[in-house]
């Protein structure tokens, strides 16, 4: 069975598949205790496929089981069930869980276009009874109307990763599972693989400074290139403008030392050149293989990213 992530826009995505077929919506309606995932979660379970999760383990199985259960039947159809994590499912959380499934059938298509058809920040699903699922703009009161909402597009930080060696290939498979968007530059077209993975933007440019140059503010950066000159370009040209919330280098602490050498006396004020990470990455994780290499670069920049939506 292939697990991806929970698309942003869970309608869009549905509707694009080439072939549409059922679908079951699984959510976390409310929760009490200790739980693996709160109010929001959310996964959708096709016959083959799966994406997003509820918090995994047995819940997470029994759910998938529930869902795809109710695939055959045609129509749209909403039920609630109460799971209680210690005694009914023998995980140590020892919360309880609501969960809502909302079964999407083979005539449910029209429903889906119709909440496509407009713009808006949520989709609101009544947990009370049985009425469609609807568009709204803004958040509403949950003890007045007893509902859920599922962001269709949820706030992301747009991130640039220059370079696709070994440890760029790998960062940019782990980070797609991030809350980020995720643009991937690298000088020249055979450097990328024949598959980019799904949501990644790739920018072929043959100056890569040039688009950290023209970067979004507050993007993170991450500069892991196959040449130091070029990693200084873009460090150079992002620690001028200074425009970024986060910008890390790939190297080792004689790497850093240089290269802060080298802008400070191209004239940088010590107080950019101090935004410099480097070396990028989780102390904690010393391996120096590419995959360890990434997953320390990954952890870190899973923490800058949280940062971001505090």
């Amino acid at each position: 069975m292939k697990i991806i992530p929970f698309p942003k826009n869970w309608v869009r995505t549905t509707l694009s598949q080439d072939l549409f077929e059922p679908f079951c919506l699984v959510a976390v309606v409310s929760s009490k205790g200790s739980v693996p995932r709160t109010t929001g979660a959310a996964m959708l379970v096709y016959k083959n496929q799966i994406m997003g999760s509820v918090g995994g383990g047995e819940l997470e199985y029994q759910a998938i089981e529930t869902a795809q259960s109710g695939l055959s039947q045609s129509g749209f159809k909403r039920s609630i069930r109460l799971y209680a994590l210690g005694p009914s499912l023998g995980q140590c959380c020892g919360g309880a869980v609501n969960l809502m499934f909302e079964w999407y059938g083979h005539d449910s298509r029209s429903l889906l276009a119709a909440l496509d058809s407009e713009t808006a920040a949520f989709t609101e699903h009544d947990i009370a009874g049985e009425r469609l699922p609807k568009l709204c703009l803004t958040m509403s009161d949950a003890k007045t109307n007893p509902c859920i909402k599922l962001q269709l597009n949820p706030s992301h930080v747009d991130v640039f990763l220059y370079g696709a060696g070994h440890v760029g290939r790998a960062v940019a498979e782990i980070a797609r599972h991030l809350c980020c968007q995720l643009y991937w530059v690298d000088t020249q077209e055979y450097r990328f693989p024949e598959i980019i993975p799904a949501g990644v933007t790739k920018i072929c440019a043959s100056h890569p400074s040039h688009i950290a140059s023209h970067a979004p503010e507050n993007s993170i950066h991450l500069v892991m290139t196959y040449s130091h000159q070029i990693d200084y370009d873009v460090i150079s040209c992002l620690l001028s403008n200074g425009h970024f919330a986060r910008c890390g280098l790939i190297g080792s602490e004689t790497k850093a030392a240089r290269f802060r050498s080298r802008l400070l006396n191209a004239g940088l004020a010590s107080e950019q050149v101090e935004r410099l990470v480097c070396p990028i990455g989780l102390a904690e994780i010393r391996g120096k293989a590419p995959f360890q290499i990434a997953l320390s670069i990954a952890g870190q920049l899973s923490s800058w990213i949280d940062d971001r939506h505090v």
